[in-house]
């Protein structure tokens, strides 16, 4: 699918009101830890997208009974390590999230279950995953040396506790753990490289998880079962940030974004782009269960570029492709450093970011680890590819909302993967028909 961006009709002016949908993150959690919970489980705000779908889908193949009714989800879930075997694979799509957490949730089950996905996801590596959860007696088979899926999760009935280094700093990979080990009985112990985002640690907490945290150690003792949760989730930081930037790089905005979760790992957006002059207030703090949320006011701003300091970068991760828009409208140079994560998410991000953005006429230089963008061109009209990747998608549409002509995205069916309404949003805020689809 392609969207034409039309920067003319772009309104002049916006002020307006938006509520943010369910954390994509906390969404995959609720179904997978209520699925571990003997009992039912009930959320509000559930983010209802390709992604989270296919967490829900294959957790009711696993033996749940999983109910969406508008964004609430209820989940009667099965308890500790009680997953039934799946008569057929289980298609994770594009969710690198899903395959990687469901690797670490399934196999204390001690059933067969094989994992796959889309073209672009058995691309992305698990070994990240499955090197760590074989320390528990995990056994698994899958391509290129077990790298790549499909990943068949073999029965493993002599699972242990164990004390596992982390490698590679990544809340995926501590949360597969983590999800198999509050099943496991016995004390394991994770050790994170850098402190990454603790959704799951706060959910696991909250359902009666016995864990502590000990400097860069989580300490989960396993085996006790977990009560039911009644929790409302948080709006996605990840989709507001698609307002955050385009209200700074508007000439003339006020946004008010509603309901955001603020989660100390996963503001490092807000942190960096308020060094770079942007105007953002934090209002209206609160907490939803252990999760911290607040509404947000941003206003135009006008930007300088700035080397980002690398310890934010994990807290931005994915923030990084809009990061990038913000940057190619601030005055001077930006550079992004510890972001080699990036080229194994849904598409190599850096590169991706690097050859798009520079058709549209910013100044891109990858690095190894980042990027160095020069702000202050002007933005050209053109086509761009998305990769089939929604944050390439989403990150060029607020790119052009300045260009002097008008811009194609290509590949924009990726956008439904997080977020389905942000044409919608778009339109209405920005104009009624600034984005068309089109059909050739």
């Amino acid at each position: 699918m392609k969207l034409r961006l039309d920067p003319q009709a772009i309104n002049q002016q916006i002020k307006d009101r938006i509520a943010i949908p369910g954390d994509k993150s906390i969404s995959h959690r609720a179904v997978m830890i209520g699925s571990l919970i003997e009992g039912e489980s009930n959320f509000t705000n559930f983010l209802v997208a390709e992604d989270t779908l296919a967490t829900a889908n294959i957790f009711q193949k696993l033996g749940a009974t999983i109910q969406i009714n508008g964004t609430d989800l209820q989940v009667k879930g099965c308890g500790l390590a009680n997953f039934s075997e799946p008569s057929s694979v289980l298609d994770v799509g594009n969710s690198g999230t899903t395959i990687r957490l469901s690797l670490g949730l399934v196999a204390p089950s001690s059933v067969l279950a094989i994992f796959s996905g889309d073209r672009s996801l058995n691309k992305r590596p698990m070994d990240r995953v499955i090197n760590p959860l074989s320390q528990l007696g995990v056994n698994f088979v899958a391509r290129g040396k077990n790298t790549f899926p499909p990943v068949v999760v073999l029965p493993s009935p002599r699972l242990h506790p164990a004390t596992i280094e982390g490698v590679v700093p990544s809340a995926q990979v501590k949360s597969a753990v983590l999800l198999a080990a509050v099943q496991i009985p016995g004390q394991s112990i994770y050790q994170e490289l850098v402190p990454t985002r603790d959704h799951t640690e706060l959910m696991l907490a909250e359902a009666g998880a016995q864990l502590t945290l000990e400097q860069n150690q989580i300490i989960i003792n396993g085996g006790q079962p977990l009560s039911p949760l009644e929790l409302r989730i948080p709006g996605d930081i990840s989709s507001a940030a698609y307002w955050i930037v385009a209200a700074l790089i508007h000439p003339h905005a006020e946004l008010h974004l509603i309901d955001v979760g603020i989660n100390p790992r996963r503001i490092g957006l807000i942190q960096v782009l308020r060094q770079m002059g942007g105007e953002i207030h934090l209002t209206n703090q609160r907490f939803w269960g252990r999760e911290a949320v607040a509404d947000l006011v941003v206003r135009s701003s006008q930007l300088t570029g700035i080397e980002v300091p690398p310890n934010l970068v994990p807290d931005l991760i994915d923030e990084i492709p809009v990061l990038a828009v913000a940057a190619a409208y601030a005055q001077g140079i930006t550079t992004i450093t510890n972001a080699a994560e990036l080229r194994v998410k849904e598409s190599d991000r850096l590169a991706a970011i690097t050859a798009e953005f520079t058709r549209l006429g910013v100044t891109v230089t990858q690095l190894a680890d980042g990027l160095k963008i020069k702000g202050g061109a002007m933005i050209r009209g053109g086509e761009v590819e998305s990769n089939l990747d929604h944050r390439i998608a989403m990150s060029a549409l607020i790119l052009g909302i300045r260009a002097t002509g008008p811009i194609v995205v290509t590949g924009a069916e990726s956008i439904k993967a997080s977020y389905p309404q942000f044409t919608e949003v778009y339109r209405s805020v920005l104009g009624c028909s600034s984005i068309q689809k089109l059909t050739y």
